[in-house]
């Protein structure tokens, strides 16, 4: 009965909006990773507070209290559901994920990328989350928005829903697969993360040169990062349940808000798809306060003491940019538009 209550009181939908007639925007979030979840819920902010009606769907594991979402300073007008998702005690595994970032080439890294093309949409479409579900099902949603490497399940959900409109977000830089899978050109000159170097982002190291050692490895790389993907995203669990290959459907994203800025120096064109929203994660505050040590000059303080300690005297020239400019899709059933947010940020 607690449990009961408890889910009641988490699956709240804020209903003074029932009857908006405004283009509703399904945005998928997980709270388990704060970096991801700041990021989303920054996004589903600013929609919300330039007009837009957003019903923000949050994945809570059965433990998690109200003051870890508190964090996150969700503005009232969002529409916010709350679904339970069973997390897996062996992807809880500090070294696991640890793992996934050092090596691609651990059993683990595959099994994490099964694990994220499927958890988002097998927790939505359990019996625990059925009024959640059903309240998805009765919206006539203009546009979806996820977490791509994150939460890449969540393009099923959209898929499932009839949602033909998807932006997809990045929390880091994307891997090269799902630039692939957008149909983006992947520049062989750029490292992939798994076998990146000191030194390949100069202009005259050795990745740059075609037919070099250096880049015959970084293709390897993206071609066997690409079919680990490929085969993950179209097994048997897509076919059980009546949905095409999941590269398939994220083929079909619009947008991918990647959130870094672009500053590096790499010869590639870059894709009307892609946009640079670096920055955009920083609250006003904490904007003053960057903005502030940047330009007074003010000293850096550590985060270590002992063998960091002459990280006091060091001088560091901040990068920043003014004005980055966000377009996110408004999407009607005629025609999209675009929404532009101007953000001062360093």
């Amino acid at each position: 009965m607690e449990g009961s209550t408890r889910r009641s009181r988490l699956s709240r939908l804020s209903r003074r909006r029932s009857s908006d007639e405004r283009p509703k925007i399904l945005y998928l979030a997980d709270s388990r990773d704060y970096t991801h979840m700041h990021l989303s819920a920054r996004l589903a902010n600013i929609l919300d507070s330039n007009g837009y009606c957003v019903y923000f769907v949050i994945a809570i594991d059965v433990d998690q209290n109200d003051a870890q979402l508190n964090q996150f300073n969700l503005r009232d007008g969002l529409n916010k559901l709350f679904i339970q998702a069973d997390y897996m005690p062996q992807y809880e595994n500090v070294d696991l994920w640890e793992k996934e970032f050092i090596n691609s080439k651990v059993p683990e890294f595959t099994r994490i990328v099964r694990y994220q093309a499927v958890y988002f949409y097998e927790a939505l479409m359990h019996e625990t989350n059925k009024s959640e579900l059903n309240t998805l099902k009765g919206t006539d949603f203009a546009l979806g928005i996820a977490d791509i490497g994150h939460n890449p399940s969540g393009f099923a959900i959209f898929h499932q829903l009839g949602i033909k409109n998807m932006i997809a977000t990045s929390a880091t830089p994307a891997s090269s697969p799902f630039y692939h899978f957008l149909g983006l050109a992947i520049p062989v000159e750029v490292p992939e993360l798994y076998t990146a170097r000191s030194g390949d982002g100069f202009t005259n190291s050795e990745i740059r040169r075609g037919g070099s050692q250096r880049q015959n490895e970084n293709i390897r790389e993206i071609k066997r990062l690409i079919q680990i993907y490929s085969r993950g995203y179209r097994d048997s669990f897509f076919r059980e349940n009546g949905l095409p290959p999941l590269w398939q459907i994220i083929a079909n994203v619009r947008y991918l808000l990647i959130n870094h800025s672009q500053i590096a120096a790499y010869p590639r064109p870059i894709n009307e798809k892609i946009g640079f929203i670096g920055g955009i994660a920083i609250e006003q505050e904490k904007l003053g306060m960057f903005w502030s040590k940047i330009m007074s000059d003010h000293s850096i303080q550590p985060d270590w003491d002992g063998e960091y300690e002459f990280l006091k005297n060091v001088r560091i020239n901040g990068i920043y940019d003014i004005n980055i400019q966000v377009r996110l899709i408004r999407a009607t059933h005629s025609r999209p538009t675009l929404l532009s947010y101007k953000y001062a940020c360093v």
